[in-house]
Formats: structure tokens, C-alpha cells, sequence
């Protein structure tokens, strides 16, 4: 579906909600730590960035269709599919953690991501897609949990 640039690697994100388009990732063997976010047609077609910022993960598709959620430099990011400015989401009650790793609710009013605070360690947590009502899912001292998801 995808070719990347010599020395590159493309690492597969999500669907979007019509089913028409995936979201990915494409980093560099210089920099395996920040990607390029970028969106293809299925067929392989209309390939291009969403953003010149770097991101660290994939993306997930909000469930209308507009907005990819990623993270950047420790902070969630909501990118635009129209390419308009990406908005990090303010943690409201996390001001120091490290947010990675986010996925939308079904409904898309929530969010699922890792947070790392002062132990080191990340758990689970969920939020509004807004950065409030933040709560914590999981809590294992001593042991990273990421990657979750609603389904």
C-alpha cells in the first residue's frame, strides 16, 4: 500500500471510520523515536503528511472522521485531517506526566492513554477528549501498561 523512502519504515496505525483511508506512521533509520504522521487512500493512492510536526506513535481516527489522535514530545496531539494547526490536549490534573499512546472511546468523547508521573512507571488512564476528568485505570508499581484500547 505504502513505499517509504529509502531507509525509512512505515508503521501501520489505524482505519479511518469510513474505511476508506489508514493513518501511519513513517520514521526514518536516523530517528526511530519522532515520525512523519501520514494518511493514504486504501488503494495506495493521494499519500501525504498531515503535519510537519513529529509525532512518537501512531495515530487513531476519531470516530467522525476529523481528527487523529497522536502523541508528540510527551503530550497527546490532535491533528486535524483538513491539516489545520494540531492542538495538544492540556491533562488538566496531570501537569507533569507524560502522556503516549492514546485511542478513541466509540463515541469519541473519551480517551484511553498511557501516563507516566514521578514514579517512572506508566498506567492506564481515560479522560474527556478536552484533557478533564481524568481518571486512573490501572495501578502497577513497577511495570509499564500501554497500549490501550476500547475494544
Amino acid at each position: 500500500m505504502t513505499t517509504s523512502p529509502a531507509g525509512a519504515h512505515d508503521i501501520p496505525g489505524d482505519y479511518s471510520p469510513d474505511a476508506r483511508k489508514i493513518v501511519f506512521v513513517r520514521s526514518g533509520l536516523a530517528d526511530e523515536v519522532q515520525h512523519a504522521l501520514m494518511v493514504v487512500n486504501v488503494d495506495g493512492s493521494d499519500e501525504h503528511a498531515l503535519t510537519d510536526r513529529k509525532v512518537g506513535a501512531a495515530g487513531s481516527w476519531s470516530p467522525d472522521g476529523r481528527t487523529i489522535l497522536t502523541d508528540a514530545d510527551g503530550s497527546l496531539l490532535l491533528v486535524r485531517v483538513d491539516g489545520s494547526q494540531p492542538n495538544p490536549i492540556t491533562i488538566d490534573e496531570a501537569t507533569d506526566g507524560f502522556a503516549l499512546r492514546g485511542a478513541w472511546s466509540p463515541d469519541g468523547d473519551w480517551i484511553v492513554f498511557s501516563l507516566t508521573v514521578n514514579a517512572g512507571y506508566s498506567d492506564i488512564y481515560i479522560m474527556r477528549k478536552d484533557g478533564t476528568d481524568l481518571h486512573q485505570i490501572t495501578d502497577t508499581p513497577g511495570q509499564d501498561e500501554e497500549f490501550g484500547d476500547w475494544r
